[in-house]
């Protein structure tokens, strides 16, 4: 993982996200939010898409359409396709990502 900080631009501020601090991200229409840790989350006006190069380059990993998961973050994978978080989340891995997610997480 490389020492980057990616801009993230709301309508009030503008803030500097260093990718450990990202716990997930998840689409909604054309916004991101942005799971952090100490329970802060912050929603931008850019689809999680303008994202998902800079994050995969980075530990990240998208399980569904809808999440993108920061693979320092993830406490267990259950066998039935369920991600575990640090902060209590658990998520829904896509059926048709599941086969590509599990691979990737073991080569990690």
């Amino acid at each position: 993982m490389t020492d980057i900080i990616i801009p993230v631009y709301t309508s009030l501020a503008v803030y500097y996200l260093s990718p450990l601090e990202i716990i997930r991200c998840q689409a909604s229409n054309n916004y991101t939010w942005f799971y952090l840790t100490g329970k802060r989350k912050v929603l931008v006006a850019k689809t999680l898409g303008k994202y998902a190069a800079v994050l995969t380059d980075n530990n990240f990993i998208r399980i569904h359409r809808t999440d993108m998961v920061n693979v320092s973050h993830i406490s267990s994978i259950e066998k039935a396709g369920v991600v575990l978080l640090t902060d209590g989340t658990s998520l829904t891995i896509s059926k048709r990502r599941r086969q590509q997610v599990f691979k990737m997480l073991i080569r990690a």
